[in-house]
């Protein structure tokens, strides 16, 4: 009959105590950089830089980063609509565009293998959208708008169209900001809402602004003139009525993760 061995209880834990020393010794170790890797230690890639999904206005703006770690140095190679694009590069695997080639011609979803002898690592699928930089058609001057006191509008922007929708800033022709408040509201779509107007509110230069961040450029649209009278008798009181949403009902679908913003804007005195 084979015998057994026990081992007291005490021993066992302060066998634990000391594997837990030992942890906590290599642990301070590492963090303090004692522990140095040999120069020929063998790692499988590992993206550090991904690329992401934007617009390009230019050639210039065609930039998708995608960097890694590895040893040996990995190889990098970059898949466009689902084909090989360009020849595998070495060093650094950010794609830029090439002078001679249309800015069109880089449209597409692109996405970059990182490899060497341990494995290959794959980045996130990325959208590049190309077009022109936005420009505004030749407007006509708008006729003053005139109103009386008490009365709602909305004064509409309508920018140039873009895949990036502009920042929108209404104001003045000495680039002050229009002051917003519970009378006055700028919407999502850049409109501007006057729940009611004010004799105050009369001004030749109502001017919208839209900024193109990504594109680096301003478009001022037309100035837009507005007249308010003085009501010749008691401003009539109205029922809050909404400007938005429209209509008796609304529905919005929205990807789980992504931000909705539901708009309220009423008019009313």
């Amino acid at each position: 009959m084979p015998l057994v061995q026990c081992q007291p209880a005490g021993r066992r834990g302060r066998n634990k105590t000391y594997l837990h020393l030992l942890l906590l010794f290599l642990s301070v170790l590492q963090t303090h950089g004692y522990i140095q890797i040999p120069p020929d230690f063998k790692q499988a890639p590992k993206i550090t830089a991904q690329p992401r999904s934007h617009t390009a206005y230019s050639l210039e703006d065609v930039n998708l980063a995608c960097e890694a770690s590895g040893e040996p140095t990995p190889s990098f190679r970059w898949v466009k609509d689902g084909k090989q694009f360009r020849e595998v590069l070495f060093e650094s695997g950010t794609l830029t565009a090439d002078e001679k080639e249309e800015l069109q011609f880089y449209q597409g979803s692109y996405r970059c293998y990182v490899a060497n002898e341990l494995g290959t690592a794959v980045s996130d699928l990325v959208h590049l959208i190309t077009e022109p930089i936005p420009t505004l058609a030749k407007e006509k001057r708008q006729k003053r708008r005139l109103f009386e006191e008490g009365e709602s509008t909305v004064l509409y922007c309508s920018p140039p169209k873009s895949s990036v929708a502009p920042k929108i800033h209404w104001m003045d022709m000495q680039l002050r900001h229009i002051p917003r408040n519970e009378r006055v509201t700028t919407s999502l779509d850049g409109n501007l809402y006057f729940a009611n107007l004010l004799y105050s509110d009369s001004r030749e230069d109502y001017t919208c602004n839209a900024h193109y961040i990504n594109a680096s450029i301003i478009i001022p649209k037309e100035p837009i003139a507005i007249s308010v009278t003085p009501s010749n008798s008691v401003v009539k009181n109205r029922r809050p009525q909404l400007q938005k949403p429209a209509g008796s009902h609304s529905s919005y679908l929205v990807l789980r993760g992504q931000t909705l913003t539901l708009e309220c804007i009423p008019e009313g005195l």
